[in-house]
């Protein structure tokens, strides 16, 4: 399971997400989705922790 709290991603003034959670579950299928600038490619990157961005991690390899 991968776990991440207090997401938090703005451009500009543009606040996308604000204090976010994202949970996927080891063997299933997760999608994202949503209209074009709100975020999406931001939160992959945080996701893929490419971002320099503050962000609480937990990672549980328990299934």
């Amino acid at each position: 399971m991968l776990e991440i709290k207090n997401i938090n991603i703005s451009f500009d003034k543009k606040e996308c997400i604000r204090k976010g959670y994202f949970q996927a579950y080891d063997g299933q299928i997760t999608g994202i989705y949503g209209e074009s600038g709100t975020g999406k490619s931001s939160l992959l990157y945080i996701l893929g922790m490419l971002s320099n961005q503050q962000h609480e991690y937990y990672y549980n390899e328990k299934s």
